[in-house]
Parts: structure tokens; sequence; C-alpha cells
């Protein structure tokens, strides 16, 4: 894993853009080909530390919010304060991406090892609350993606999100 981030910054710091944009291409078609997927974690950190504009590849934002096991990143990066340039841009576009079978905001809190759903009832809540989102702005995203014609499991979701964010 620290090869995926630290090996093609050090070999190509002016191409480290094609990386990002080539990297994300197998989320969406494979989102549990695990093993191929698992270097996607270094894209954000490249984007921390200011060498990429921050992604925003409808996979890379299924990334960040579903956590791919063995990145560094996943969902603690959208984790309030731990990477700005992701919270402000790559996960705010959440309500623009639809969740994959295998890559959704409401799969990721069902099948989470945590006592409770944690996307839902703590994480985009704490981004309104500290102010990284307006309020107003995730009620617009929430009508926006339910708007789009979600699947029923995912509009639940996102109606309770809603009901959290409204609260």
């Amino acid at each position: 894993m620290p090869d995926a981030v630290d090996l093609p910054a050090a070999f190509f710091p002016d191409r480290l853009d094609a990386f990002v944009t080539q990297v994300v291409v197998p989320l969406p078609a494979q989102p549990q080909a695990w093993d191929r997927i698992r270097s996607l974690g270094a894209m954000f950190d490249w984007a921390h530390r200011g060498l990429v504009r921050a992604p925003t590849q409808d996979g890379t934002v299924l990334c960040v919010a579903t956590a791919v096991p063995g990145a560094r990143s996943g969902i603690s990066a959208a984790l309030p304060g731990n990477r700005p340039c992701l919270v402000e841009v790559t996960f705010a576009r959440i309500f623009d991406v639809d969740g994959i079978e295998g890559a959704s905001l409401a799969q990721r809190d069902q099948t989470a090892s945590w006592p409770r759903r944690r996307l839902d009832s703590y994480v985009m809540p704490q981004l309104v609350r500290r102010g990284h989102w307006s309020r107003q702005m995730a009620l617009d995203g929430i009508d926006l993606a339910v708007s789009r014609g979600q699947t029923p499991y995912l509009e639940r979701w996102f109606r309770g999100l809603e009901q959290i964010v409204s609260s």
C-alpha cells in the first residue's frame, strides 16, 4: 500500500492526474474487486497533500463513501476534519452519484461492523453540525438524489438521512 502512494508521486510527479483518472475506472464495474482497487486510497492522500485536485469521478465518490477495504482512506477520509478537500469536493458529490450494487451509502451502513449506522447517523450529520456543509445543501442534495429515481432501498436510506439532517 505505501508503494501505491509514494512510488507514483516520486516517479511521475507531473502525471499523477493520469493515475487519478485511470485508477478509478474499475470501481463502477467491479466495486468488490478489492484486490484490484485497493490502491484507490493513494489519490486521497495525493489530494490531501495538494499534489492533485480533489477527485470527483463517480468511482472516487463511491470509494470515499463506501471505504474500499485495504485503502488508507475510505470513509475515514470523509470524517469531519480529516481531509477537508475530500469533504468539501469529493464526498459532497455523493448526492450526484447513484450507488451501485457493492458500493452505495445504504449498503455501507447496512453491512458495517459497527453497532450503529455510521454514514447517516454520524458522518453526514456531523458535516452539517460542524459547518462543512450547510443543512440546506444536504437537504437539497437529498432531494436531488431522490428525484433522480433511486431504488426503494436507496430511497429509504436517503429519506432516513433527511429526517436526521432536518432534526
